[in-house]
């Protein structure tokens, strides 16, 4: 067994192409990785995930699964029940990590 954190708000803010501000709590998405500050593509990025999740988002994680920086790890989804990954990732924003999603995003990057 194991504690799960949902965190939910329609009022959050956009740290990065990867991170999100909800309810206090800084959320990391599962599974992909977006550029950094100053690197090719985090403007856009940045830009994508905002208007992703301007409607609002639940982000579901488990309390243990946090990064050095003690970020949340979680699977964010809009509103509409949408993975907000998804089109991060087939709009070649963000990219799969394996070692941590085993791949789970892969087949949907750009070729």
């Amino acid at each position: 067994m194991f504690a799960v954190c949902l965190v939910a708000a329609l009022c959050l803010s956009v740290v990065d192409g990867d991170t999100l501000d909800v309810d206090g709590e800084r959320v990391r998405l599962w599974g992909v990785d977006a550029s950094e500050r100053g690197e090719a593509g985090y403007l856009e990025a940045t830009k994508a995930l905002r208007e992703l999740v301007a409607g609002g988002v639940i982000c579901v994680g488990r309390h243990r699964d946090r990064t050095a920086r003690r970020r949340l790890v979680a699977r964010c989804f809009g509103l509409d029940g949408r993975d907000v990954a998804v089109p991060l990732v087939t709009a070649g924003h963000v990219v799969d990590v394996r070692r941590y999603s085993d791949g789970w995003y892969a087949p949907l990057e750009p070729r």
